[in-house]
């Protein structure tokens, strides 16, 4: 699942995964997830770096 969010403030985003990571604990605990906050220019980056990282650790 990827979620993108605009037109927003840094705050808030950070508000907003607060809660995402909360209803993640709730609704599914043992599930893994990534939240990544950027501008648009740094996100594909930030997204690939971490889903090599990621496919490392599961191997």
């Amino acid at each position: 699942m990827i979620i993108a969010i605009d037109n927003t403030d840094e705050e808030s985003l950070h508000e907003i995964a607060a809660a995402v990571m909360k209803a993640k604990r709730k609704i599914a605990p043992n599930a893994r997830g990534t939240i990544v906050i950027g501008d648009e220019r740094s996100l594909p980056h930030k997204v690939l770096q971490l889903l090599e990282n990621k496919e490392a650790d599961d191997e």
